[in-house]
């Protein structure tokens, strides 16, 4: 069964988020409180305009050389993001996080950015809709009787 992406996201939290103009080292501060891998970067609080990642803050700044506390995240930030709709189905959002070799993907109700799903949590919960159809499935042959053949 093919189910949106936006459901995922109902069961997430908040959408965490800064400006293009903070510092690499706030980033990684707000990243570590909120225990997340990823954060959008919008202007005006609510213009996309790329995200930050763990992998960004290694190739990007300590690879480089760069001093967290004075770099900010639009020298930084990766730029060409592919963000997915409320509507983008689950195995969708898959096929474009392996395509585009990312682990983050921004979720969007039009205009406006609802969320971001990991890979990790986007994994987990498909592991946990597949846990609860394997329940089903034993309760249902648990509950069916065994046909009574004559003889």
């Amino acid at each position: 069964m093919q189910r949106p992406i936006v459901e995922l996201i109902e069961h997430g939290g908040v959408l965490i988020h800064a400006a293009p103009s903070t510092s690499v080292r706030e980033a990684v501060a707000l990243m570590t409180q909120h225990n997340v891998g990823a954060l959008a970067v919008l202007s005006g609080g609510e213009t996309l305009e790329g995200i930050f990642t763990e992998r960004d803050l290694m190739t990007r700044v300590v690879h480089e050389g760069k001093d967290p506390a004075t770099t900010p995240l639009r020298e930084v930030m990766t730029t060409d993001v592919v963000v997915a709709t409320k509507d983008t189905e689950r195995q969708q959002a898959l096929q474009l996080m392996d395509e585009h070799h990312f682990r983050h993907l921004p979720v969007s109700d039009g205009d406006h950015l609802v969320g971001m799903v990991s890979l990790r949590s986007l994994l987990r919960f498909e592991w946990e809709v597949k846990e609860q159809e394997v329940q089903q499935m034993r309760e249902y042959v648990r509950e069916r009787p065994y046909p009574r053949y004559p003889g």
